[in-house]
């Protein structure tokens, strides 16, 4: 196979394209060149110029232009004629001797030979705007080409006047993969439902749709759903029939959140028809539902999908006057099933005090063995007490040693004999917290169960816990105070006797814990002095102590220049988040 060779001559301005093996040698190139120009011009008085470099004559073509038998080359190269050299020629030039715009001189370009779809994989992350997809579309050819069709995510949020041309936009997004939106009406999914027929991913919050609109979007744009994360107002909300649509998705669907639905809006037995379908779900969590119980329980442990992550909570945290809860210790027995029923499941969230039973908890902690986490929730200090005693407590940690995060408030019944000793290796605890256990902290027992876990705990939560006292809190203070950020000793009630002193406070100066949080309210044996060492204490730790917030309404005789102290070392008395109340004198 022969290669082409254009060749220009500076001497006289000459062209010359010629043909020649590549098993030739320069030598034979010239010659051949010098039977194309003038009388006089013979193969020694010609010099080739290529790659910024004189050939020589020996060398072979092939190995000079980097030829392959399979793939032919049009070169382009420069000729000088001894003699007749110009000025300007006499240091070699770059652009004297290049490559043809098909073929680069160097290394061959390898991302030009990856595959389409690999292509698109690496330009996902980069095109989840118009900005930076006309961006990209403007830099090359292939790009111009690929990116329109990519599985790009958009994020609604970001583009201007969104809802106004919406329908432009989701025509030029056809191929959405991940779609984002916040405080947005029907129009906009209407638009996406006419033009967009594949998305796996939909995060919708506080959206104000419609019922029709929303069945409409999920039985039309995600046959194949991934995830769906849903917020919605209790004018517009999920309701049975937007269930039913999501029955189609079901092989594929793993990751269902649900939050703040009206009363009759979802029920319990639309819940149950979907969750059977679900045979792939690992995440699964429904806020605000309060129709959601038993039934739903009973038909996730029935379908028995390889949950990781669930949490239900029928009434939403903080507000009151809820209606009565569906979940009992029927429904969470028939939840667990039997041991091992749930292998992978990591992080348990209920809110339904009355049905955490000992016979709940026990069943509980064997069905879930790799159990880290767990929540046992009420919706507030009214909610009903928790039936919890020693023995399902006991049980719940003996069957899941791997437990980080453990939250029960609200359990008069539970005492210092619920918390075994652990056998090493022990699982680090990151945040604990017993509010309101009246029975808590009568002997050592709980605090040796926090003392001998590995160094690591992260939130400490005893409100309301009046025989907790400064043994505990000093002992937990050394043991976790290089990672402890909150710590909430707060007592709500009046009590003839308070065991936090300021021991606590000196303990919390001499081991300098990187608090965010302090809690202790109500704490009247805190007086200016321990405050005064608190102080005193993060003034030394300089610009890096993180902002604490502390709660204290009772400390006695603060004076100004103690709050200016507190001001200057990063300390504020005001949580507007949390409604804390400012220092009282």
């Amino acid at each position: 196979m022969s290669a082409s060779v254009k060749v220009e001559a500076r001497f006289s301005k000459d062209v010359l394209c010629v043909e020649l093996e590549p098993s030739k040698t320069v030598q034979n190139l010239k010659e051949l060149l010098a039977g194309r120009f003038p009388v006089g011009t013979v193969p020694g008085d010609i010099r080739l110029l290529y790659g910024g470099k004189f050939l020589n004559n020996d060398h072979l073509l092939s190995q000079v232009f980097n030829l392959g038998e399979d793939i032919p080359r049009y070169v382009v190269m420069g000729m000088i004629r001894d003699g007749l050299r110009p000025a300007d020629a006499a240091a070699p030039s770059v652009k004297q001797a290049r490559v043809s715009p098909t073929e680069e001189d160097g290394p061959p370009n390898y991302f030009d030979k990856l595959p389409d779809d690999l292509v698109l994989l690496i330009l996902r992350p980069h095109i989840e705007t118009p900005t930076q997809m006309f961006q990209l579309m403007r830099t090359c050819r292939r790009f111009m080409k690929l990116v329109p069709g990519a599985r790009v995510a958009l994020n609604v949020n970001s583009v201007p006047n969104a809802e106004k041309r919406a329908d432009g936009l989701f025509r030029a997004y056809s191929t959405i993969r991940k779609l984002t939106a916040t405080d947005y009406v029907s129009r906009l999914v209407d638009a996406a439902t006419a033009h967009c027929h594949d998305i796996e991913e939909v995060h919708f919050n506080k959206m104000l749709l419609k019922p029709d609109s929303l069945v409409a979007f999920l039985r039309g744009s995600c046959p194949r759903l991934h995830t769906l994360d849903f917020t919605s107002f209790d004018t517009w909300p999920f309701t049975d029939a937007a269930a039913e649509a999501l029955i189609p998705a079901g092989p594929t669907l793993a990751v269902l959140k649900i939050h703040c639905c009206a009363p009759q809006a979802l029920t319990d037995a639309g819940m149950a028809r979907l969750v059977v379908h679900l045979p792939h779900l690992r995440q699964f969590e429904l806020r605000g539902c309060p129709s959601i119980g038993d039934a739903c329980l009973a038909a996730l442990g029935e379908s028995h999908p390889p949950l990781e992550t669930i949490g239900l909570c029928p009434v939403s945290l903080g507000f009151r006057d809820q209606p009565d809860q569906p979940i009992t210790e029927a429904g969470i027995l028939s939840f667990a099933r039997g041991p091992g029923h749930f292998p992978h499941l990591r992080s348990v969230t209920l809110a339904a005090p009355a049905a955490f039973t000992d016979a709940a908890l026990a069943g509980l902690g064997a069905a879930c063995p790799a159990l880290e986490e767990i929540r046992l929730l009420c919706a507030d200090q009214r909610s009903v007490a928790m039936p919890l005693g020693d023995d399902g407590m006991r049980a719940l940690l003996t069957a899941c040693p791997r437990i980080e995060v453990l939250e029960a408030d609200g359990a008069p019944a539970l005492t210092d004999g619920a918390f075994p000793l652990p056998s090493p290796p022990a699982a680090k605890l990151r945040i604990v917290s017993f509010s309101r256990c009246p029975k808590l902290g009568l002997t050592d027992a709980f605090r040796d169960w926090l003392v001998q876990r590995p160094a690591g705990l992260v939130e400490l939560t005893l409100e309301d816990d009046p025989q907790v006292g400064d043994g505990l809190a000093v002992a937990v203070i050394a043991r976790h105070g290089a990672t402890l950020q909150s710590l909430d000793l707060s007592r709500k009630r009046a009590l003839k006797r308070h065991f936090i002193s300021n021991a606590t406070m000196e303990a919390i100066a001499a081991h300098r814990p990187p608090l965010r949080r302090l809690g202790i309210s109500g704490c009247a044996d805190v007086t200016q002095k321990g405050l005064r060492a608190f102080i005193d204490a993060r003034a030394e730790m300089g610009p890096a102590a993180p902002l604490c917030f502390v709660r204290c309404e009772r400390v006695k005789a603060m004076t100004k220049a103690l709050e200016k102290a507190m001001t200057r070392c990063m300390v504020t008395w005001s949580d507007p988040a949390l409604r804390y109340s400012g220092c009282r004198e």
